[in-house]
């Protein structure tokens, strides 16, 4: 299951159709800090449904990796994201996807190489990435 916050090929995409429309000196990219736990349940032996949870912030989403005892890994858009299975749920199977300091470094690469006037981070509040400080510099 594929469930990015921000897909860097789906933000360029955006981003080719804005910039013809909009002076690029006028566009900031936001980006997200907050990811979202959802639970999942098989609609047939190839697709998923899956519902909204709750958000995530990096550390509630490590912690939680910690107690299922799971590391997370890196989904095609560069974000972490990790499986674990609820017991006590009516949808058990739970996906949780989050941003962390690199996948916002690779949204940041692609601002500078559409020459926006910059990037607005979504929520710094103490529960992101310690790392992000340094992408930020």
């Amino acid at each position: 299951m594929y469930l990015p916050i921000a897909d860097p090929d789906w933000v360029a995409k955006v981003l080719r159709e804005t910039v013809t429309q909009i002076p690029r000196n006028k566009i900031e990219l936001g980006i997200p800090t907050f990811g979202y736990e959802y639970g999942a349940v098989s609609a047939s032996s190839t697709a998923w449904q899956q519902e909204k949870l709750r958000s995530v912030t990096y550390q509630s989403a490590s912690e939680l990796a910690r107690q299922v005892s799971t590391t997370p890994q890196r989904n095609l858009a560069g974000e972490l994201m990790f499986r674990y299975t609820a017991s006590t749920s009516t949808l058990p199977a739970r996906i949780v996807s989050f941003p962390d300091a690199n996948s916002t470094a690779n949204l940041i690469t692609l601002a500078r190489r559409f020459r926006l006037r910059g990037v607005t981070i979504f929520k710094l509040d103490g529960e992101s990435d310690p790392n992000l400080w340094q992408v930020l510099r």
